[in-house]
């Protein structure tokens, strides 16, 4: 069986036989370390995680083609198949990347969040989805409580549960992913505001080595509070130039505060974070 087959083979097993919604388990052989990769996309989110330098997970892609440069450098041009995308919620600068990359790469599956953007962007949304299944790629449905396993690796959606998805805020929809080995923990938190990371902290232990900022600094996330509960030792920003004040100094002194180590996209690139004898390495490429 071809391997860069195997993440579709289940997935269409699997909406056979159960709803989308009780999609579980995605199961690989077994293999040796795992590796995060967060791309350099400008203002915007990209995510790629390796497990078992074998399976490639590709969160989120960016606003535009700058996601494809940033991932040729990770990939070495060696590989141009992504076993799992996943679309944290619909705004253009985490999903207008896709486009492109779907020209140069090829997929496994995508999941999103099942939700139509705002009026403005729902034709360029749905334009994607629509050039996503034309190439006969599974479009699946996930929200709180799903889980995906490939060997020692868990992916679980945290959010949004049936209440948040009704939300009128497009990002408390956003699918937020707490993923976990015996390397490391990473907490991805996508474009939420402080009210959901307050209903995460009363429901789940988030404690995490690695945590995506929420919302490219926003000063109206990443209290405290919640940077208490997360205890990272790494602090992700996805940035680029913006007039929004991303990253908010409150955010950047919250985390300094409790000595985090922080990285930043417009300041530092391609940012790449593996384990090594008990220590994260990380390094950059501008």
């Amino acid at each position: 069986m071809n391997n860069k087959n195997n993440l579709t083979i289940f997935i269409l097993i699997i909406l056979f036989i159960f709803d989308i919604f009780l999609w579980r388990n995605i199961l690989f052989f077994k293999n040796f370390h795992s590796s995060l990769y967060f791309l350099d996309v400008g203002q915007g989110d990209s995510t790629l995680f390796n497990f078992n330098n074998k399976i490639f997970i590709l969160v989120d892609a960016g606003p535009n083609n700058k996601v494809v440069s940033s991932l040729d450098k990770i990939l070495k041009q060696k590989k141009n198949y992504i076993d799992l995308a996943i679309i944290t919620h619909p705004q253009i600068d985490h999903f207008g990347g896709f486009f492109d990359l779907l020209e140069s790469y090829d997929f496994g599956a995508f999941i999103i969040n099942g939700l139509q953007p705002d009026l403005k962007i729902k034709n360029i949304y749905s334009d994607l989805i629509e050039k996503i299944k034309s190439k006969n790629i599974p479009v699946i449905t996930l929200g709180a409580k799903d889980k995906i396993l490939y060997d020692n690796n868990l992916i679980e959606v945290l959010s949004p549960d049936l209440n948040w998805l009704q939300s009128a805020e497009l990002n408390d929809t956003g699918l937020v992913l707490y993923i976990k080995n015996h390397e490391f923990s990473s907490l991805l938190t996508s474009d939420i505001n402080s009210d959901v990371e307050e209903y995460l902290l009363n429901k789940y232990d988030l404690r995490a080595n690695i945590l995506k900022i929420a919302h490219h600094g926003s000063k109206y996330s990443s209290n405290e509070k919640f940077l208490l509960k997360i205890k990272p030792n790494l602090a992700l920003i996805g940035v680029g130039k913006n007039n929004f004040g991303h990253p908010a100094e409150e955010v950047l002194n919250n985390l300094n505060k409790l000595n985090v180590s922080i990285f930043r996209t417009d300041l530092d690139g391609n940012i790449s974070i593996f384990k090594k004898e008990n220590n994260f390495v990380v390094k950059t490429e501008k």
